[in-house]
């Protein structure tokens, strides 16, 4: 099997307050076979100064928007969209690079979203 050309690599990108950052020299992340699965973009050190310079300014969300936030992330680890992936290909992605069994990527997946949810309790 060849290996994905970087087009084909899922990407990693920063976010940061202005959107996301893709960096010229991205570092590889192989699967456990070895072979290149995604490119993550590393940051400079202005890059995080800047960024974590606007959270500090930023308006705190509320209590209800925050809890809301965490629900919702939870519920996109079981049957949504995290990092651009419907889950079930990110759990694929995980179990790939990590070298855990899928079902232990789902378990966990599942107890995210459990937890998730029992936030305001």
């Amino acid at each position: 099997m060849t290996n994905p050309s970087p087009a084909e690599l899922y990407q990693i990108e920063a976010l940061g307050p202005s959107g996301p950052y893709r960096s010229r020299k991205p570092t590889a992340i192989p699967d456990v076979t070895g072979r290149p699965l995604a490119e993550l973009s590393m940051t400079p050190v202005p890059f995080v100064s800047r960024a974590m310079s606007a959270l500090h300014k930023a308006q705190t969300p509320t209590r209800e928007l925050r809890l809301d936030a965490i629900a919702g992330a939870g519920a996109a680890f079981l049957d949504g969209t995290v990092a651009g992936l419907a889950a079930a290909e990110y759990q694929h992605m995980v179990a790939r690079i990590s070298g855990l069994g899928i079902t232990e990527v789902r378990s966990a997946s599942e107890k995210i979203a459990a937890h998730a949810s029992h936030a305001r309790e």
